[in-house]
Parts: structure tokens; C-alpha cells; sequence
């Protein structure tokens, strides 16, 4: 018990200082000194960007997602205003208010940084690699504990009878856990993703998403051949832990002989 309670306590570890290093330090994350609900551009010093500069495309990609936050907050304050609760703002006059707030905000970053439009539509599609990496390796180490922990009730509740039927449970568990992956894997991203943001309206009016809806089918096979992987581990280590005992029994066996 012992040995496999390490592997479990490192696991859960690793992910507990992954999550709390990554909402600490939040890489790409947009500046919570800088928002606003009235469209106003704040916070900001103009200067000249370099575009061949990884540190200015870096700031320019922040200033474009800061830009469409703002735009967003400021539609959906409007739209509180005009009937009552918060939310939706994009729908008011097709999209008017979200828009115009936003080509302001655009207009002010290209004269700050001498930039052009297309440059900041470019940086609105582009995320912080760091940031998406992270939290993907995250989920990964979420899965790898959850898949762990049904591969060994598995095998263990199909131990003692023919492996045909051990492999057919197996089968049908790889499908269930992969498909609940995908449910958790969404809902694990979009905190993450309003952790990013600051805000739980992703809206329509956001260029720059996380890829997991839009790989669901190789992600749902991707799930399923790791947990045979972790299965197959599995059953290496406890045929290597059957193979142990017997061979401790043997000599005990002879000396009752």
C-alpha cells in the first residue's frame, strides 16, 4: 500500500503547486489594474511597438485582448442599463455598442504604439503558449489520477475471473472515463479561461480560444489509448508483484515439506 501511496502523493503535489503557480503567476493573463466598465482606455505608455520585439508583440497581444475585455464589460453594463440584469451586451443593435466600443479602443492602440489594424487583428487571435501549456499538462495529471484510480478497480473487481472478461469491463470503462475526460477537460479549461480573463462572459467577440472544442474526436481516442497505456502498466505490475509472492513462498513451502 505504502508503495503505491507515493506515486499518488507526488501526483497530487505536482498539481497543487502547478494550479496554485499558475493562478499566481497567470502568464497572458489581461491586467485586472486596467479594467473598466465605461470603454476607457487606461494604464497604458505610448510608444513605438517593434514588431520583429517578442516582448512587444507580447504587449501588443495583451493590449488587443484587453481591448475586446473592455469592449465586452462595457456592452454588457449598457445592457444592464437598458433592461435590468448584466449580460447579452453584444445583442444590443446587432452588436453596435460591443463593436464601436471596441474600434475606439483599437484606434487608441494604433496611435499609442504606431500600429496598424491588421497587426492588432492578428494579436487578437494569438494566446500565451505558456499559459495554455500549462494548464493542458494540468488537466493531463487530473486524467492520468482519474484513469489510475478505475484501472485499479477494475482489474481488481475482475481479477479472479477469465481475462476475456476483465478485458471486455476494461474496454467499456476506457470509453466511459475518456468521455467524462472531455466533460471535465470542457468545464477545466473555461474556469481556466475566466480565470485568464477575468470575466465569465467569453462572448463571441473574443478571437483567441482554447483549442479543446475543436479537437473533440482525436481527444476522446487520445483518452482512450492512455488509459489502456495506464492499464497495460497496471497489469505488468501486478502480474511482477504475483510473481514476488510466490517466489517469497517457495522456500517456505519446501521447509514444511
Amino acid at each position: 500500500m505504502r508503495r503505491f501511496l507515493a506515486p499518488w502523493l507526488l501526483l497530487l503535489v505536482a498539481m497543487s503547486g502547478g494550479i496554485g503557480a499558475t493562478y499566481v503567476g497567470c502568464p497572458g493573463c489581461i491586467g485586472r489594474d486596467r479594467i473598466n466598465s465605461t470603454c476607457e482606455w487606461t494604464g497604458d505608455t505610448k510608444f513605438p511597438l517593434d514588431s520583429q520585439n517578442p516582448a512587444h508583440q507580447q504587449h501588443l497581444i495583451k493590449d488587443a485582448h484587453l481591448a475586446e475585455d473592455l469592449a465586452v464589460r462595457y456592452a454588457d453594463t449598457e445592457h444592464k442599463r437598458l433592461f435590468g440584469y448584466k449580460g447579452h451586451g453584444g445583442l444590443i443593435d446587432n452588436g453596435r455598442v460591443v463593436n464601436g466600443c471596441m474600434a475606439r479602443l483599437f484606434t487608441t492602440i494604433e496611435s499609442d504604439h504606431l500600429v496598424t489594424s491588421e497587426q492588432i487583428q492578428v494579436a487578437r487571435g494569438q494566446r500565451n503558449r505558456t499559459f495554455d501549456v500549462v494548464v493542458e499538462l494540468l488537466f493531463l495529471l487530473l486524467y492520468l489520477f482519474g484513469a489510475t484510480a478505475a484501472c485499479r478497480r477494475v482489474w481488481h473487481r475482475f481479477s479472479s475471473h477469465q481475462h476475456y472478461v476483465g478485458l471486455v469491463a476494461m474496454g467499456l470503462v476506457s470509453f466511459a472515463v475518456s468521455f467524462f475526460g472531455l466533460l471535465l477537460g470542457q468545464l477545466w479549461f473555461a474556469a481556466w479561461e475566466t480565470i485568464r480573463i477575468g470575466n465569465d462572459h467569453f462572448g463571441g467577440h473574443r478571437a483567441a480560444r482554447n483549442v479543446w472544442g475543436e479537437h473533440l474526436g482525436e481527444l476522446f481516442m487520445a483518452g482512450i489509448v492512455l488509459f489502456w497505456v495506464i492499464a497495460l502498466l497496471r497489469y505488468v505490475a501486478m502480474s511482477n508483484d504475483q510473481m514476488i509472492s510466490a517466489d517469497n513462498r517457495g522456500p517456505h513451502v519446501l521447509l514444511l515439506h
